[in-house]
């Protein structure tokens, strides 16, 4: 066999599939579209079942109750131990050159397991420059936040210019004056070190325009506060107040993110032509009257995620086919191509699974208490079954079906 093809895995975070209806543009450039499906309605048990090719339930990194971020990170890292890396080891292993360039700097991270690559480049969305390591980020989030104790470090270091570039592009994005949220960094360093790298790379990207904070009409404490209420107390009165609101915050942030994926696949110029190129979400994100964020619920605003794929020019391009396509199946997808072999895609059925919600129950935050009933309601098992005519939702932890979409009852 000659040379294995680069790969490139593009992840837009928190785009649903119908608001990247643009994407199509792609398909001038020589990618197929395909039905995807996200395993986990966010980002970390999605991310983590693409990279080792697991659903939740089987990888383990996932919400649950009593678990947080610090619990998640160490379920994350064993995950991904557990699998050898997952794509990123299997590829290290065959010889590629690794590169991530993460906007989100919350969970896509070494900390998360995600490593180790060669080149790591950490943008986050209010950060002037990029960041090449987790200790990097660390010093830049302990004077970042907007508080006199770091305007009085960056003064302290004699950083007036970058307190000023700082200041701006923070309130830019809260006040919802500009929605880049790192893409134009991590596009600008595709552009000047994709020449530089050694063939064949793999280059994991993943990009925040899609995802909160909305700006000034959806503010990133209204919202966190409208999803616990309904979460733990079915209160729905703030999400009712606030989507129209946030319809067109999304819609906004969604085209936006569009744009940028497509000059995004346009630098990498002629290395399109010898790469396996996946552009996809995580998960989506919902703006109903009855739930908020992306977390919990299985619905298909969260769960049904845009996919195209250009494969590369040593196999023929399955064919796109009615089939769904669980991005669990992105592992085996890039160990087949990468070897220039046919690999299998689309599925009649795909699974989306959830455990429950990392937003924590505080009471006095919430201003009630929270019903045992309630808990155990919201921290069950949930498990959606995806197929060519509908869905089906059902929670095994209680035993029930919740919900029945576009089966008939022989189904």
């Amino acid at each position: 066999m000659g040379r294995r093809p680069n790969v490139v895995l593009i992840v837009v975070d928190t785009l649903r599939e119908d608001h990247s209806g643009a994407l199509d543009a792609l398909l001038s450039m020589g990618f197929r579209k395909y039905r995807g499906v996200a395993p986990a309605p966010w980002t970390i048990p999605s991310h983590v079942s693409m990279f080792t090719g697991l659903y939740p339930s089987a990888h383990g990194a996932h919400e649950a109750y009593g678990v947080g971020a610090l619990e998640l990170a160490a379920l994350s890292r064993e995950a991904m131990r557990a699998s050898g890396g997952g794509i990123l080891g299997d590829l290290a292993r065959d010889g590629y050159e690794t590169h991530m360039y993460s906007a989100n700097v919350m969970f896509v991270t070494p900390r998360y397991g995600f490593g180790p690559f060669d080149e790591v480049l950490l943008v986050p969305y209010f950060a002037p420059t990029a960041l090449s390591s987790e200790e990097e980020l660390e010093d830049f989030l302990s004077y970042a936040s907007p508080s006199p104790r770091s305007v009085a470090r960056l003064l302290g270091r004699g950083e007036l210019g970058y307190l000023w570039t700082l200041s701006s592009r923070y309130v830019r994005v809260r006040l919802g004056l500009g929605l880049d949220k790192g893409s134009r960094i991590i596009i600008d360093r595709v552009r000047r070190g994709l020449p530089g790298f050694g063939e064949p790379f793999f280059l994991f990207v993943n990009l925040m325009e899609a995802h909160g904070p909305y700006g000034r009409e959806v503010r990133e404490e209204g919202e966190a506060l409208a999803a616990l209420r309904q979460i733990y107390l079915g209160d729905d009165s703030l999400i009712r107040r606030r989507l129209p609101w946030k319809r067109r915050a999304y819609a906004r942030s969604a085209r936006y993110a569009v744009e940028r994926v497509l000059e995004l696949v346009g630098a990498l110029g002629p290395r399109l032509e010898d790469s396996l190129v996946i552009v996809t979400s995580d998960h989506g994100e919902a703006i109903r009257e009855d739930a908020a964020y992306h977390t919990l619920y299985l619905y298909d605003e969260l769960t049904r995620v845009p996919l195209y794929v250009r494969w590369p020019a040593c196999l023929p391009a399955p064919p796109e086919g009615g089939g769904l396509v669980s991005l669990t199946r992105i592992r085996s997808i890039v160990s087949s191509a990468s070897g220039c072999e046919v690999p299998r895609v689309a599925g009649g059925i795909a699974l989306s699974e959830s455990f429950g919600t990392l937003l924590a129950p505080d009471e006095r935050h919430l201003g009630a208490r929270v019903s045992p009933e309630r808990l155990r309601w919201i921290f069950s098992h949930r498990v959606k079954v995806h197929t060519g005519r509908g869905s089906v939702t059902y929670n095994a932890s209680q035993g029930i079906v919740e919900e029945v979409s576009g089966l008939g009852a022989e189904e």
